[in-house]
C-alpha cells in the first residue's frame, strides 16, 4: 500500500488516461458497433476506475493524517463530477451519436428539445446562467480555502 501512496500522482494520471480510454470504448461499442451490453460493461469499468481514484485519496489521507494537494485536487474533481459531469457526458453522448450516424451514412438523429437547451442565451437569461456558474466556482473556492486553512 505504501508503494501506491508514494506513486499516487502516477496512478491518478493513469486513472485519467483510463477514463478517456474507457469512455472512448463506451462510445465506440455503443454507437459504432451497436453493442449495448458491452457498452454498459465499459461504463461499469469507468465507475470502478473513478472509485479507485477516490479510494486512493482516502487512503492517502489515512496514511498521512493531513490534507494534501492530491486530496484537494481529487475533491475538486468529484465536486465537478457531481455538479456538471452528467451534463457534459450527455453532451458527449449526443455528439458521438451524431458523428457515428454521419460516418455510417445513417440519418442523423434530431434531439429537438435537448439541443435547444444548449443554444446560446442572451440578456437576463445569459446573466443568470453566468451568475450560477460564478456562484458554483465561488463555493468550490471557499471549500478549498477552508480545507487549506483548517490544516
Amino acid at each position: 500500500m505504501t508503494v501506491i501512496i508514494e506513486h499516487k500522482w502516477l496512478f491518478a494520471i493513469i486513472g485519467e488516461i483510463a477514463f478517456f480510454a474507457l469512455a472512448s470504448a463506451f462510445f465506440i461499442a455503443r454507437y459504432w458497433f451497436r453493442m449495448i451490453k458491452t457498452s454498459c460493461f465499459f461504463i461499469l469499468l469507468l465507475i470502478f476506475n473513478e472509485l479507485f481514484l477516490a479510494l486512493l485519496a482516502v487512503f492517502d489521507y489515512i496514511e498521512t493524517g493531513k490534507m494534501s494537494s492530491f486530496q484537494i485536487f481529487t475533491a475538486i474533481f468529484y465536486i465537478y463530477l457531481i455538479f456538471d459531469g452528467k451534463n457534459e457526458f450527455a453532451k458527449l453522448d449526443r455528439y458521438f451519436k451524431k458523428k457515428a450516424a454521419k460516418w455510417k451514412g445513417e440519418t442523423i438523429p434530431d434531439f429537438g428539445e435537448e439541443e435547444q437547451h444548449d443554444e446560446k442565451k442572451y440578456g437576463a437569461a445569459r446573466a443568470k446562467e453566468e451568475r450560477q456558474g460564478w456562484y458554483m466556482h465561488l463555493l468550490i473556492f471557499m471549500i478549498g480555502q477552508c480545507v487549506v486553512l483548517c490544516q
